[in-house]
Order: structure tokens, then C-alpha cells, then sequence
């Protein structure tokens, strides 16, 4: 992992109604951007969505994340899913902002689907 250029990660977490963090998506997304936040205090983050992926027919939400100085933390878009009885993490962490903006890596994002 530590000369990778690409990494793609995917974690699924239970809902717990009885927990805050895991009880709703909105929830979910805000303790995962606060986790990183705690970690990188000088975390950026700016509004990303895949471009074609449908809030209408998959219910999620995404944003990108990079650091001021190199490495803190390294530039990833991320999705997070609701599958119902939890929730999907999907990311892409990167060496650049610029790799990120592949076009691969947004059909990539553009496929995922629940089944």
C-alpha cells in the first residue's frame, strides 16, 4: 500500500438505529467527514458527485477530501450508500486532485449499483 498510486477501497457498516453515526446516512456521513477532520484538522473538502450516478434510483452521498500539504490526507472521493440495512463506503484515494478527475474513475463511480 505504501507505493500504490491508486487504491480503491470498499467497507460496509450494520445500521444501528440505537447509535449515533450509524443510524442514518446523513448521520453516517457526517461521524465518517468528522473522523477525518479529527485525524487532518486542515482537511479540504469540496462538494463531488459522480457525474451520471442517480440520487433518484441509489440513495448516497459523496464529496472529495485532500490536504493542504502533501499526504494529509491524500486526495480520495468518496460514496457512501445506503444499502438498507447499512451503508456502503466506496473510495478512491489518489496521489493528485488531478488523478482523481480520470475519467475511468468516474465511470468507475458511475457503475456502482445495489443488487
Amino acid at each position: 500500500m505504501s507505493s500504490a498510486k491508486i487504491v480503491i477501497t470498499v467497507a460496509f457498516q450494520r445500521k444501528d438505529p440505537n447509535k449515533v453515526g450509524l443510524d442514518s446516512l446523513e448521520s453516517f456521513f457526517r461521524a465518517d467527514v468528522g473522523n477525518v477532520l479529527k485525524q487532518f484538522p486542515d482537511a479540504q473538502a469540496e462538494r463531488w458527485q459522480p457525474s451520471r450516478l442517480d440520487p433518484n434510483a441509489l440513495r448516497f452521498m459523496s464529496l472529495e477530501m485532500y490536504g493542504k500539504s502533501k499526504d494529509r490526507p491524500s486526495p480520495h472521493r468518496f460514496v457512501l450508500v445506503d444499502s438498507g440495512d447499512g451503508f456502503f463506503s466506496v473510495t478512491l484515494t489518489a496521489e493528485t486532485r488531478d488523478e482523481l478527475r480520470r475519467e475511468e474513475y468516474d465511470r468507475f463511480f458511475n457503475s456502482l449499483r445495489l443488487k
